[in-house]
């Protein structure tokens, strides 16, 4: 009798903590931001402030790879049309972009796109993070939707690193390739996770102890006879990067592929350390500014060496001029040197030497004068301090792979990060002033930027060829405040809408009866706008600005049956 009391206690107990928790669940939002208002009879309504509501928001071949990822929003009513109206929003130039006559606007050849997701489960998606580490694109962060999925179709081409973070799943570290006007993939399923044993090695077959690995981003050190054990791992297609370090020998980087679920015996997974060399690199004169230089070091030959050693991850070496850097772990293979430092350019351009195990070879590097710009940024007639300015080519990978003497295949051979021909960035001083150098091209504009490091103040313009002395005057910086409203037709049961902004889907959302579309967070300038409705384009690619305003009336032919939600 005791017993079946206390088991009905333990069972009331259960349901009460799972009564509790399911009352937790819950979202929503609010908030005022400027609005455009597109309004069906085709007149247009600019209003300083507009209601806000939850944040929602690309084309046929990202349609339904995000789809499968997709979930309804919490507060979904029980029943709504069975369709789901698709937005896509692409922005084609912000207000107050840089451009010169004549060249191309500030961010061009930015045009790679990404598309993939995150789950657990088929149904059960990860709000997670995506960020670049490594690559052209180092530094940019997708963040994923409830539904687990990213996206984002401004980004610059070639190989690049990413770290995939999010609550409850061990995180990944994946390459991916990335072409302009291509898309690129990356899913990840945490569902059925894997275990991987493997082995680390010198070149005699001696085992290294202590070596640490990190296969897809999560690190563990080899015991006494060379050997790891890892689990918990996601599959993945071949992109899944593999490092091995171990002081003494040259650091190995590689990529493989595990399938879900599986466990991979002792003997797939076989890792030899190569022993190093040595660099002794000598700048020779002191020219130009004070301060460090930034050293390049790659492959002699770009297909040589592609894989096995991540050369982004030594770059850059900060040297000094006038005296001699020692860079130790290298691997043996011929490699060439650039060297960048404000007010000098290096002579030769391009400085090769050979790199031999367990010897140190010697590298001499001159310097010469080369243009240099100095300059002042101030708020309000105040200096600013801190502030980041940046000088950036119109196509960042375009200038880099001139100044390399590269063809765009160059960019899918390794990881190459911007090198400063094609983006380069200084701080100011206590007295707002600055000094920045001019690589590369000399007889074409650049972009010249400064951001105060709170990132509140902005300022740009277009450096000619030849400027030596330039002035910034920060103001507030513009940010994506703008809401665009789209009306629909009328309706009599809620509607499911997906909208895309530059790629990156949004939380899924319900609009309801004698509402409106609103789509928050959008930057002022020209806008691309395309709907989809039951497999069909209602609006393809059209142009709208959002700031004036555009004509703009969305009507859904054929509703359709209404459907329950599960």
């Amino acid at each position: 009798m005791q017993r079946s009391t206390l088991l009905l206690l333990l069972v009331a107990g259960a349901l009460a903590i799972g009564l509790f928790v399911a009352l937790q669940l819950g979202g929503g939002g609010g908030g005022d931001a400027p609005r455009v208002v597109l309004q069906g009879d085709g007149t247009v309504r600019v209003d300083d402030a507009a209601d806000a509501a939850p944040s929602g928001s690309g084309l046929d071949a990202r349609v339904a790879e995000q789809d499968e990822l997709a979930l309804p929003p919490e507060d979904a009513p029980p029943t709504v049309y069975a369709d789901t109206l698709q937005v896509f929003l692409d922005l084609v130039r912000p207000a107050g972009q840089l451009h010169a006559e004549g060249q191309q606007a500030m961010g061009s050849g930015a045009h790679a796109e990404l598309i993939g997701g995150l789950w657990t489960s088929a149904r059960a998606g990860v709000r997670g993070s995506v960020r670049f580490v490594s690559g052209a694109n180092e530094g940019r962060v997708l963040e994923c939707d409830a539904g687990g999925r990213f996206g984002a179709n401004d980004l610059y081409p070639g190989i690049s690193v990413v770290e995939i973070t999010g609550p409850g799943v061990p995180g990944s570290l994946r390459e991916v390739l990335l072409r302009n006007g291509r898309e690129a993939r990356l899913n990840i399923g945490y569902g059925r996770l894997s275990t991987v044993n493997g082995e680390v090695v010198d070149q005699r077959g001696d085992p290294v102890v202590g070596a640490t690995v990190r296969f897809d981003g999560v690190p563990i050190e080899t015991d006494v006879d060379g050997r790891f054990t890892l689990q918990g791992l996601a599959g993945s297609h071949g992109d899944m990067v593999v490092t091995v370090e171990k002081e003494g020998f040259v650091p190995l980087r590689t990529k493989t592929s595990l399938m879900s679920g599986s466990t991979v015996p002792f003997g797939q997974h076989r890792f030899v350390l190569q022993d190093p060399g040595s660099l002794e690199v000598y700048i020779a004169e002191r020219i130009g500014a004070a301060g460090t230089a930034q050293l390049y070091l790659m492959p002699a030959n770009a297909m040589r060496g592609t894989g096995d050693f991540a050369w982004h991850r030594l770059n850059p070496v900060t040297v000094q001029p006038g005296s001699t850097t020692v860079i130790e772990g290298l691997p043996p293979m011929e490699v060439r040197a650039l060297l960048f430092h404000a007010g000098a350019v290096s002579k030769p351009r391009v400085a090769t030497a050979v790199v031999r195990a367990g010897k140190a070879t010697a590298m001499t590097i001159h310097l010469e004068p080369a243009p240099m710009i100095a300059g002042k940024v101030t708020h309000d007639g105040a200096p600013v301090a801190r502030a980041v300015v940046r000088l950036e080519a119109p196509d960042r990978s375009q200038a880099v792979l001139n100044y390399l003497g590269e063809s765009a295949s160059y960019l899918e051979t390794q990881v190459v990060s911007t090198l400063p021909p094609g983006s380069q960035a200084v701080k100011t001083d206590d007295l707002g002033n600055f000094r920045i150098g001019w690589f590369g091209d000399t007889d074409r504009p650049r972009y010249l930027t400064a951001t105060s490091f709170d990132g509140k103040l902005w300022a740009g313009r277009v450096v000619q060829p030849g400027t030596r002395e330039v002035s910034i005057a920060l103001e507030p910086a513009r940010h994506g405040d703008r809401t665009l409203e789209i009306a629909l037709a009328d309706r009599e049961l809620p509607l499911m809408v997906d909208v895309q902004i530059d790629g990156a889907p949004q939380d899924p959302r319900v609009v309801h009866p004698n509402e409106q579309l609103r789509v928050h967070g959008l930057m002022e300038g020209d806008w691309r706008l395309s709907v989809r409705w039951k497999r069909e384009w209602l609006v393809d690619q059209r142009s709208i600005r959002v700031q004036d305003g555009a004509e703009v009336w969305l009507d859904l032919p054929g509703l359709g049956e209404p459907v329950e939600q599960e």
